[in-house]
């Protein structure tokens, strides 16, 4: 398992969150306009497929923040509770 990403994609024109959403390792997608987010669990490869669908004008992908990291920790262990 990949350490997630927050990754961000500006298209040319405004997008559909369906298809980003669907993906295997994608999450939290929000789309507003022609800017997408997500958080990225997975190898690149599937979302940056889904991406080149597009006119993609610019991109950025970071390390998640350490709270948002504890927080997806403590979410998991819930779970297995």
């Amino acid at each position: 398992m990949h350490e997630p990403d927050w990754v961000e994609f500006t298209f040319a024109n405004p997008v559909s969150a369906d298809a980003f959403a669907a993906l295997d390792g994608v999450d939290d997608v929000v789309v507003e306009g022609a800017t997408m987010t997500c958080v990225l669990r997975a190898e690149p490869d599937a979302l940056l497929k889904a991406a080149a669908a597009h006119r993609v004008v610019r991109w950025e992908a970071n390390d998640r923040d350490l709270d948002d990291l504890f927080l997806d920790f403590y979410r998991e262990t819930e779970g297995e509770a």
